[in-house]
């Protein structure tokens, strides 16, 4: 037996210890919410309800067809780990050990903030017409950002990246703190703030790994959609407004950019660096192909008990794995210790916005993935169009396909050269 087949098994047991009484302690959490929509008692479950601007019944057969798409890529990715470390039984397991021996240009990787913030702030100037300028650092730290279009003042970004024991969350997180007002004779132009808990480099300068800079990419382009919401009401708009399905459509596409050949071209100087860049675009695609499943199981469990008040999360999660064989890969006792998250608390029912925001981003995204900047902005109208309805409120929400994930993120083969599985 390996060593991580010991951990694991060790986990399993810690799991499974307190697994049955969470699970009905999110149930009674669940049965409350609906008992509050009964009694019109303002709650998350209410909110969702009023704000989403899709069918029901719509967003249960999207997520179906994702989880019939997971599960088949799921069994491919199984066997790719199969074929490279000879372990037939729970060799899924083992893929965090297959990605990290198949890196071959290992080590801590970090970037240059302040050349990734040029890049990204290039990437919104080209595909919608917003220039970013950042300003002066605040005595906290803080990067003030000013928005322009077309020449005029549109608003203000605040990048409050750096951790601080005096933050009241250690999330990351982009509040609309003012809305955008317009009066007619009087505009009020939006501000958006990030707030992050991100910690500097080994050195203590402002250089951050992959996953931090996905993070502030995320955050920026729920900060550009603020600026740019219109239409919530004659007179007032922000972020906050959007229906649930469309809030991050825009984040998620911002993201896409790490992946894009220009980045690359912004934050490498030689080719050990290149490769090093293109070791983790392909652990963090390879870490998202594991957790297909596992993301649209949550989804449309949180949507199904949110849906229908007379199931429970074991009910809810028997009968997808009824229809697609999902307990060997993901075993019901993983489930509950999500659905006591902030994110899932924040917005109950409505967490299956993160796979439609995928689906979406990555339609959108992958016609851009051969073009320079250049050409982008040649092609910014369409993009435009595209994202309408993550800007207008009276726009609709098209239902995406979710084949765009998998194509996305199914670049990520796994090596055909064996990893030590010792």
């Amino acid at each position: 037996m390996t060593t991580r087949t010991k951990l694991l098994r060790i986990r399993t047991g810690l799991r499974d210890r307190h697994h049955a009484e969470l699970a009905a302690i999110v149930d009674r959490i669940v049965a409350l919410r609906h008992q509050c929509v009964r009694e019109n008692i303002p709650n998350g479950l209410t909110q969702t309800r009023m704000r989403l601007s899709v069918s029901a019944d719509e967003i249960e057969s999207f997520l179906h067809d994702y989880l019939a798409g997971a599960v088949t890529r799921l069994a491919r990715l199984e066997n790719e780990v199969q074929d490279l470390i000879g372990i037939d039984d729970g060799a899924i397991d083992h893929l965090g050990h297959v990605i990290y021996s198949a890196a071959a240009h290992g080590g801590r990787r970090q970037y240059a903030l302040d050349t990734c913030l040029s890049y990204v702030f290039d990437v919104a100037h080209a595909s919608f017409g917003v220039r970013l300028n950042a300003g002066k650092i605040d005595e906290r730290g803080s990067m003030v950002v000013d928005a322009h279009i077309e020449g005029r003042y549109a608003g203000q970004i605040v990048l409050d990246l750096w951790h601080d024991a005096r933050k009241l969350s250690a999330g990351n997180h982009t509040f609309g703190i003012r809305n955008r007002m317009d009066w007619g004779h009087f505009v009020q132009p939006p501000v958006a703030y990030i707030s992050c808990a991100l910690r500097p480099g080994e050195d203590g300068d402002d250089r951050l790994t992959f996953s931090q800079i996905r993070t502030v990419f995320h955050e920026l382009g729920h900060a550009v959609n603020h600026i740019l919401v219109r239409h919530r009401l004659p007179y007032r708009s922000g972020l906050e407004y959007l229906p649930p399905e469309r809030r991050e459509c825009l984040s998620l596409w911002f993201e896409m950019w790490l992946h894009h050949p220009t980045f690359a071209d912004r934050v490498t100087s030689s080719l050990a660096e290149a490769a090093g860049l293109a070791d983790d675009r392909w652990q963090a695609l390879s870490r998202q192909r594991r957790t297909y499943l596992e993301r649209g199981t949550l989804a449309l469990v949180d949507f199904d008990v949110h849906r229908n008040a007379q199931t429970s999360l074991r009910g809810s999660y028997e009968r997808i794995d009824d229809r697609y064989g999902i307990a060997r890969w993901y075993p019901f006792e993983e489930l509950p210790t999500h659905f006591v998250s902030p994110r899932f608390l924040e917005h109950p029912g409505a967490n299956f916005a993160y796979l439609w925001g995928e689906a979406h981003s990555c339609a959108a995204f992958s016609p851009l993935r051969d073009l320079s900047l250049d050409e982008v902005a040649g092609a910014a109208s369409g993009i435009r169009e595209r994202f309408q309805p993550s800007f207008d409120f009276s726009a609709g929400s098209a239902v995406p396909d979710v084949a765009a994930i998998f194509e996305f993120h199914d670049l990520a083969a796994l090596p055909v050269v064996p990893a030590s599985h010792g």
